[in-house]
């Protein structure tokens, strides 16, 4: 993400199941190293085909980002993993 970007939203689109350590994992997309804190969260996917509203704007993605960013995934919860499957999650961002 480029410096000086706002971010507006994100949605996740599962594709092809995606199989997930356990029924509370949480898929989190934002700042490689910091996504459950700066980013979003897909709380409780379960992995099923379809697609995904983010719960909330986190962190350093709630104002415009000082710096370019490197975006990356993360998965948490009681058996955090995710295996097989295909996923995409476009985010939407302005930037004058």
């Amino acid at each position: 993400m480029p410096a000086g970007a706002k971010v507006i939203s994100a949605m996740l689109e599962i594709t092809e199941a995606i199989t997930m350590g356990n029924a509370d994992n949480d898929i989190s997309v934002g700042t490689s190293g910091s996504e459950t804190t700066n980013g979003f969260d897909f709380d409780n996917t379960t992995g099923a085909v379809g697609v995904y509203d983010h719960d909330a704007i986190n962190g350093t993605w709630a104002n415009p980002l000082a710096a370019a960013t490197t975006v990356a995934w993360d998965v948490a919860g009681t058996t955090p993993s995710m295996n097989g499957g295909k996923a995409r999650c476009v985010i939407r961002y302005t930037k004058i």
